[in-house]
């Protein structure tokens, strides 16, 4: 009995043991001076598959700014290029997110898919990538596929069906596969945005799992999903499942590639807390902003005005330290956020903006794309 309880406690203390002995690498695609394990960002490698090469299980490989274009790998009994190859249990995680972190494949001009394409990336065993965009990639061409995936499948990622491999706060946009799953194939997302992308079947995803994912705008021949599982998605098509939302997600603007969702979308607040699997969004904002994950890479940001609040404080993202006036939160409010406002009369405060002939004093003066809306209307709510 002693040397079960042994056991079993060992177990856990040699866990965490190899946890707290994990390395971490660094990726800079203008570094000058990379030299293996690339244990520093003065010795970072030049493009991610080196080292993801360096790498051991359970090892961190932080990727920093840059579009990640160049180098690939086949793998064995395969005859496509992928640009990424991640094959054991390691995290591959962007530092500040996939408006200036991205990997991307090769697309043949006029043909898109065939012989030179390149895949943005393969994971397998666990493998973990965050918070980058995903674009460009592409595959042979179709017609002679499998449904176990293979060279004309998976253009964004690919990963083998049933794979515990997760992407998290990816963007998964403008890929073509000649036959599943243009944007993403197997594996498992939180979190993602997919759009934009053509397959045969599957144009966003196919065979799967997604949660607090938002697959909309891909291809209509294809569908937005094929044998995929969602759960607290935004898609087109009920796809089954449970708390699904089945409309326009309402981005800011697709067509620039502008993913942030107005203040009116469906997926704010829709998503489940419990696989928030980051604590930040692709902006670097708090993963949940007003009580409940959204649906896709961007959490709205909540901000948070109440006058009778007793302990303010910036950037006021609770009715527990609401501002009390109204500048206050719009100031500590970036592009697409939301100021809300409870019961009052605000009529203190006040900002001075030049203007023809004299200086005028302002009670609220807004400069960016940011909603203030009150609570209660407008019987209640006075400026």
């Amino acid at each position: 009995m002693f040397t079960r309880l042994l056991r079993l406690f060992a177990l856990p203390c040699l866990f965490g043991v190899f946890q707290a002995s994990a390395a971490v690498h660094y990726v800079n695609v203008a570094s000058t001076n990379p030299v293996s394990p690339f244990s520093s960002w003065a010795t970072a490698a030049t493009n991610i598959q080196d080292a993801v090469d360096a790498a051991s299980n359970y090892d961190e490989v932080l990727v920093t700014n840059g579009i990640y274009q160049s180098g690939g790998r086949v793998l064995p009994g395969s005859l496509l290029t992928n640009r990424l190859v991640l094959t054991n249990a390691i995290t591959v995680q962007s530092v500040n997110g996939p408006l200036v972190t991205t990997i991307a494949g090769y697309q043949i001009p006029g043909d898109i898919t065939g012989d030179s394409a390149v895949r943005c990336a393969y994971l397998a065993n666990g493998a973990i990538l965050v918070g980058f965009t995903i674009t460009n990639g592409s595959t042979l061409a179709g017609g002679n596929d499998v449904e176990a995936g293979g060279d004309t499948s998976g253009a964004g990622i690919l990963c083998p069906i049933g794979d515990p491999s997760t992407m998290s706060n990816c963007i998964f946009v403008s890929n073509v596969a000649g036959d599943f799953g243009g944007g993403t194939f197997g594996g498992n997302y939180y979190n993602c945005t997919i759009t934009a992308n053509i397959a045969g079947i599957g144009a966003g995803d196919a065979f799967g799992n997604l949660v607090n994912c938002i697959v909309f705008g891909n291809d209509p021949a294809g569908g937005n999903y094929g044998f995929s599982t969602l759960n607290y998605c935004c898609t087109d098509i009920d796809p089954g499942g449970t708390g699904n939302v089945i409309s326009d997600p309402l981005f800011v603007n697709a067509a620039t590639g502008n993913f942030h969702l107005q203040a009116a979308s469906p997926c704010i607040n829709a998503g489940n807390n419990t696989y928030a699997t980051t604590p930040a969004d692709l902006a670097g904002n708090p993963r949940i902003s007003g009580g409940t994950v959204d649906i896709g890479a961007y959490e709205l940001q909540f901000h948070f005005v109440d006058q009778n609040n007793t302990n303010p404080v910036s950037p006021f993202s609770s009715w527990a330290t609401a501002a009390t006036n109204i500048q206050d939160a719009v100031d500590a409010a970036s592009n697409y956020d939301e100021v809300l406002v409870t019961n009052g009369v605000y009529e203190y405060g006040g900002r001075v903006v030049t203007s023809y002939p004299l200086p005028l004093t302002n009670r609220l003066v807004i400069t960016n794309a940011i909603t203030v809306r009150s609570v209660n209307g407008p019987a209640n709510t006075i400026i």
